[in-house]
């Protein structure tokens, strides 16, 4: 997180007021710069926040910049102040969303086959499929001008 932030920090600029640094640009970039893993991008940047060490003024999108108030550079100390609770909350609020989401289409497929138990039902269909295959292959066969054949 350190290096995260020290690469932030060089493309900032000082606030107006000098209390404070000024990133303005794409985060995404500067965190692939530093051939850091990408799935650890999110967590960085919600701890820095969590720390003190950063603010998000405006978050980033395809053709936005973000905007960051650089405070401090992040240090142990700070990390060990941080609730643990705080740190998971991030993952149990993804958890949640997924759990809501899944519920959600559960239900839907639920509603959409109306109680049905699709096992039985293919069951069911298989064995009268297989009468009517009997009875036809058991029934004589016509030909085209009428006549029966065996």
């Amino acid at each position: 997180m350190q290096r995260f932030y020290d690469a932030l920090n060089a493309n900032a600029v000082d606030s107006e007021e000098g209390e404070y640094r000024v990133f303005r640009g794409k985060t995404t970039a500067v965190w692939n710069s530093l051939d850091l893993a990408s799935p650890y991008y999110h967590k960085a940047m919600k701890l820095l926040q969590e720390m003190g060490s950063i603010e998000q003024i405006q978050r980033g999108a395809r053709h936005v910049e973000s905007v960051l108030y650089l405070h401090s550079r992040p240090v142990l100390s700070d990390y060990l102040k941080l609730d643990p609770d705080a740190i998971k909350s991030a993952n149990t609020e993804r958890q949640r969303v997924h759990e809501i989401t899944t519920d959600a289409r559960i239900s839907n497929i639920e509603q959409n086959i109306g109680g049905l138990n699709i096992q039985e039902v293919i069951s069911d269909h298989e064995i009268r499929l297989q009468q009517l295959e009997a009875r036809l292959a058991s029934q004589p066969s016509k030909t085209k001008q009428g006549e029966v054949t065996q």
